[in-house]
């Protein structure tokens, strides 16, 4: 316990440092615009790759009226339709100058310019009515971060350290290691690199090194992230961003190889060829195979349309030779997506050439009436097909919220999502012996009672034909916000095998360049299926959503300051125990300690 003394010594000095300093840490951090990005109603359904590089995003923003289309797409935040909508915009009228002009752009609205927000810049190098087109601007960030833990007897630490350089806008740099828990030596475990470098013509981008591809609805290339459930309809619809660095500490689910794409008017081609394996061998996995993958996308976007085709292939053991059947994986996809009178259409059919398995998704949402938008979706694979129905609302008088200024800084009183999802599995799962079925139904709703106070309710509902048939989960979230002061209040209850609780109070301050959060709750699942899941705030960039086992309680300890312009630190002290537990579900108490900073040097 020594390291979480010393931790809180250090924390009392961040403290006094941070109060001395002057105010100049006034972007204000949280998930709470990723969900909104990405149309995720909880933080527990969020991808930590996703949160890793939107996170990014948030400290250091897309400048859009410098940026190329490349790497407009590539962030994952525009449509190859808003990406060239924005270049064409800059080049008849010069920078945009302030959300309400990027509202007026061809393909975007007020909501969308509200939700881009926190991820874009709109600084300028160019005169009025002038465009900062090819105007570079370098960047130069170091991550470092590391952690402690006591698990019982048994001591251990991880560490990460990453550093991104991009020294004007046609040139990028990322190298990134980390060591996880358990690992047997000291050197790191996993880790990312790559060179890109960007055109502003016929070349597109160019990456050596880790990338990840995706591509129409993920139903033949997606690497990296995606979310895991469907919330509000514009969840229901994957953003494609075809190729993209791999700006994360870990780079397992990325491609490891070369890839470009080049553009030619309306048409985008790209092509990239990876090794399956090496990633593995190269950080001293003994055994592995290497691996041919190649793949090739040919777009077209138009007005309100967009289409595109997908090969994609892994060939057999490159040291067992090229004799027989020639990949051992090979797929072909069609996607489109578009607005046809206002309703947003999606779909993305695919065909696995090696097993004959041909998978297919389709699915639309639309505005209804005022603030009510609804959206569908129907998938097929061999393993299950499905169908997922719901809808979003918001009514009532917009109440402004308090500290809050500019887009985003007012809310409808009333405001929630509906969804239905109905799946039937073609192979065992969940412990079914054969074919099996499984119905989820969930509601959201919330209520702004005032300019600071506000209450969320959540009630899902999941049955199936085998296995644990029925799951029920209700939630509720009393929040308190002045600006300057925050506090929340959850109490969830579970009934599965068993019923189960957990339920925290958490307390937070931010302004300036400071930013302070102490939690601390108790919980009882006394089965695995019982589980809860709460996440756990922590540095920009690190997702933390653990699983709440057995009875106990737990308390945890955030600060994160901005002592200069070119420094962010952050500290999180945390500890579970385990008094109310006994028998079978006892379980080792647990103590945590990690510390980030980032450089923009």
């Amino acid at each position: 316990m020594g390291y979480l003394r010393f931790g809180a010594g250090f924390v009392a000095l961040l403290c006094f440092w941070a109060v001395s300093l002057p105010d100049s840490y006034s972007r204000e951090h949280g998930l709470v615009h990723i969900m909104r990005l990405l149309g995720v109603e909880n933080p527990e359904e969020l991808d930590s790759q996703i949160v890793e590089q939107l996170s990014v995003y948030m400290e250091h923003p897309v400048r859009i009226n410098s940026a190329t289309a490349a790497r407009l797409t590539e962030s994952g935040l525009f449509t190859q339709y808003q990406a060239a909508s924005v270049i064409d915009y800059r080049e008849r009228n010069g920078d945009i100058l302030s959300f309400a002009e990027l509202a007026c752009v061809d393909g975007f609205s007020e909501s969308a310019a509200e939700i881009l927000c926190p991820f874009i810049s709109l600084e300028s190098y160019a005169q009025a009515g002038r465009s900062s087109s090819g105007k570079g601007y370098g960047t130069n960030i170091l991550t470092m971060r590391s952690s402690g833990r006591i698990k019982g007897p048994v001591a251990d630490y991880a560490y990460g350290l990453k550093y991104h350089s991009s020294p004007g806008g046609s040139v990028e740099l990322g190298i990134a290691c980390s060591r996880p828990y358990s690992a047997k030596d000291h050197i790191p475990r996993t880790g990312s690199f790559y060179l890109a470098g960007y055109g502003r013509k016929r070349l597109g981008k160019i990456i050596i090194g880790d990338f990840n591809l995706r591509y129409g609805q993920g139903l033949s290339l997606w690497s990296g992230f995606r979310t895991s459930g469907f919330s509000y309809p514009q969840s229901f619809s994957m953003r494609p961003s075809g190729i993209s660095p791999c700006r994360s500490f870990n780079g397992e689910n990325a491609f490891r190889g070369i890839a470009a794409d080049f553009n030619a008017g309306r048409f985008t081609i790209a092509a990239s060829l990876a090794s399956g394996g090496l990633y593995k061998l190269m950080y001293g996995k003994k055994g592995q195979k290497l691996t041919l993958m190649p793949a090739v996308n040919a777009g077209w976007t138009g007005r309100s349309f967009q289409i595109s085709l997908t090969f994609c292939g892994e060939t057999a053991e490159l040291s067992a030779g090229m004799s027989g059947k020639p990949f051992d994986q090979a797929l072909v996809s069609a996607d489109c997506r578009g607005n046809i009178r206002g309703v947003n259409i999606f779909g993305e059919a695919a065909f696995e050439f090696v097993r004959s398995a041909p998978r297919a998704l389709a699915g639309a949402a639309l505005r209804i009436c005022g603030d009510l938008e609804a959206g569908l979706v129907c998938r097929y694979t061999e393993k299950e097909y499905g169908i997922t129905a719901g809808g979003s609302f918001s009514t009532g008088k917009r109440i402004r919220l308090k500290g809050r200024e500019g887009f985003g800084s007012s809310v409808a009183r009333h405001s929630g999502m509906f969804s239905i999802d109905a799946v039937r599995f073609t192979v065992p799962k969940y412990g079914a012996e054969g074919e099996s079925c499984q119905l989820k139904m969930r509601l959201d709703y919330n209520l702004q009672i005032s300019s600071s106070v506000a209450i969320a309710l959540r009630v899902s509902e999941r049955l199936r034909t085998e296995g644990e048939t029925n799951r029920t989960d209700i939630r509720c979230d009393t929040e308190y916000s002045s600006g300057k002061w925050m506090a929340s209040v959850r109490f969830n209850a579970l009934f599965c095998k068993d019923f189960a609780f957990l339920s925290y109070i958490e307390g937070g301050y931010r302004a300036g360049i400071v930013a302070v959060w102490l939690r601390a709750g108790v919980f009882r699942a006394d089965s695995w299926q019982d589980r809860i899941y709460s996440y756990e705030r922590d540095a920009p960039g690190n997702f933390n959503v653990p699983a709440y086992y057995g009875r106990g309680c737990w308390e945890a300890f955030t600060i994160g300051i901005r002592p200069a312009k070119w420094v962010k630190i952050h500290l999180r002290v945390s500890s579970t125990q385990y008094p109310f537990a006994s028998g079978p579900t006892k379980r080792l108490p647990q103590s945590e300690m990690k510390l980030q900073a980032v450089f923009d040097i």
